[in-house]
């Protein structure tokens, strides 16, 4: 699959659940390793000038602009939203992790109409980059990942955090907002009828507008909770802490070691 829409995800899109035994854990790693990747190359392929985007001009015409590309990856999307909501439910995640991923299936079902597959790129595919490390790093979770693997590979470890909280930071926390800057504009532009340098098409559905707008904000903000626990877990991890279990999309809960 290539392609890719604005899940405002984190995401958001899919990043990994956590879960109670080694198996269902080791089941999220290994399917968000299978799908990342390919919503990621999507996004880089639709950038690099897959379907012309270079030529939309308009707020209308981003808005509607349609895909195929775009579109492949809303369905990808909507599969592995629909996966991770049961692994979730299974696996009592709690309703944060619910809400990320009934969220985010949404906006791919409402993608299909076409709408926002301009955005695509990056929210359904670029800024799903960072899901492909913190799917290794679940691996080396000490209870539920491959036992012993952390400390047979902490360097690898360690590396595969650094990446992993890098690219966090870049994608999900500085590119993200620009992006989402730019996506608001053509929203509200519709809304209220502002552009009409290419003729303003009547909005398929406003509620659908106000509700990707309200979303995004939502899972911005999320970004946010995620950065400051993935800042928490820097600092214990640099005090000699461990990965000690995995249930946050942001990364590995940490625990210090116990003092004697």
């Amino acid at each position: 699959s290539r392609n890719g829409l604005p899940s405002l995800s984190l995401g958001v899109g899919g990043l990994t659940s956590s879960a109670s035994l080694g198996p269902p854990l080791l089941r999220s790693a290994f399917s968000a390793l299978s799908v990342a990747p390919h919503r990621s190359q999507g996004g880089l392929d639709f950038l690099l000038g897959g379907d012309q985007a270079s030529t939309v001009y308009g707020s209308a015409a981003r808005l509607y602009f349609y895909s195929g590309q775009s579109q492949r990856l809303v369905l990808l999307t909507l599969a592995f939203q629909t996966k991770n909501f049961i692994d979730t439910v299974l696996h009592d995640d709690g309703i944060v992790f619910m809400l990320h991923h009934v969220a985010t299936g949404a906006l791919a079902v409402f993608a299909l109409q076409p709408y926002l597959h301009l955005y695509a790129p990056f929210f359904f595919g670029i800024s799903e980059i960072s899901t492909l490390f913190i799917a290794v790093l679940v691996l080396f979770d000490e209870h539920h990942g491959i036992k012993e693997l952390g400390e047979r590979f902490p360097l690898l470890m360690s590396a595969t955090g650094v990446i992993f909280a890098v690219l966090f930071v870049l994608l999900r926390v500085l590119v993200w907002p620009a992006v989402g800057l730019h996506f608001w504009r053509d929203g509200l532009a519709q809304l209220y009828n502002a552009d009409t340098t290419a003729g303003v098409a009547p909005m398929h559905s406003p509620p659908v507008v106000y509700l990707f707008l309200l979303v995004n904000i939502g899972l911005t903000t999320l970004q946010l909770v995620w950065l400051k626990e993935i800042i928490d877990q820097a600092f214990v991890l640099a005090s000699g802490g461990k990965i000690a279990g995995a249930s946050s999309t942001s990364g590995s809960n940490l625990q210090k070691p116990k003092e004697h």
